[in-house]
């Protein structure tokens, strides 16, 4: 059954990652459905296209600057006066075989996926006053190996893990907190990762897409809308009995 219209009206939703795929299109999704959203990416250029086309307040900033997370928070309130739901949808990959992996590559990946994920929670749940919700982005990978990208893998079970644990925190205080676990959807990043995978493989992009739309149930990969479909669900009032879950958006596989 279609959202309605109208779900997320009067709403004040935060969306991190909004200049580039899945987060920008929650953004837009979210703003459609009646919400006021702030959308925050590093990407100042990306980000004014997003907001020059939608009712959408951009903010240009860096989450893994220790004070990203209350400034973001920070601005939502000056700009809005309320802070009712918040998407944790930046977030970046690497592909490294396991013995390759460097110290700044791990801290990297940890600063933009969990780290900056956890303290902007935090400063956003100081500020729900009447409750609100969260969604945070894990992955597929943060259910099973991934050799080439454990880092990657290891940071979205953490985001899992995190979002848990903040739903129990804040349950009595009317906070949800669910994370949501796209497969292989089709974004500037998914792009990318084809690119360098099928290099290392020895195989063109396309030969390595065909064998991942093989290797899904459904035959195909997941398109950025039917994430924001679900994103936008959690993050209204029609989601009121639903915390502490990791939700999958796959076509059926968690493997690839």
């Amino acid at each position: 059954m279609p959202i309605p219209m109208n779900e997320l009206e009067g709403k004040v939703v935060l969306v991190t990652g909004a200049a580039s795929g899945m987060g920008r299109e929650v953004a837009r999704h979210a703003a459609e459905h009646g919400a006021r959203v702030v959308g925050v990416d590093r990407d100042a250029a990306a980000l004014a296209d997003l907001t020059g086309g939608a009712a959408i307040d951009g903010l240009a900033s860096d989450l893994t600057d220790p004070d990203g997370p209350r400034r973001a928070v920070r601005h939502c309130l000056d700009a809005h006066g309320r802070l009712d739901g918040l998407v944790n949808a930046a977030g970046i990959f690497q592909t490294r075989a396991m013995l390759d992996i460097t110290a700044d590559d791990f801290d990297r990946v940890f600063a933009v996926n969990v780290r900056a994920l956890f303290f902007l929670q935090q400063e956003a749940a100081k500020e729900m006053r009447d409750g609100g919700a969260i969604v945070n982005f894990a992955s597929t990978a943060a259910r099973v190996p991934r050799p080439m990208s454990s880092h990657y893998a290891a940071s979205k079970a953490a985001v899992v893990s995190l979002s848990r644990s903040a739903a129990t925190a804040w349950a009595d205080r009317g906070i949800r907190v669910n994370s949501v676990c796209p497969g292989v959807i089709e974004t500037p990043m998914i792009t990318a990762i084809l690119a360098e995978q099928a290099g290392l493989a020895g195989i063109t992009p396309d030969e390595l897409e065909s064998r991942w739309r093989g290797l899904n149930p459904m035959g195909r990969l997941g398109r950025p809308g039917e994430v924001a479909e679900l994103v936008t669900f959690l993050l209204s009032d029609r989601a009121s009995y639903i915390t502490g879950e990791s939700i999958g958006v796959n076509g059926g596989a968690d493997d690839i």
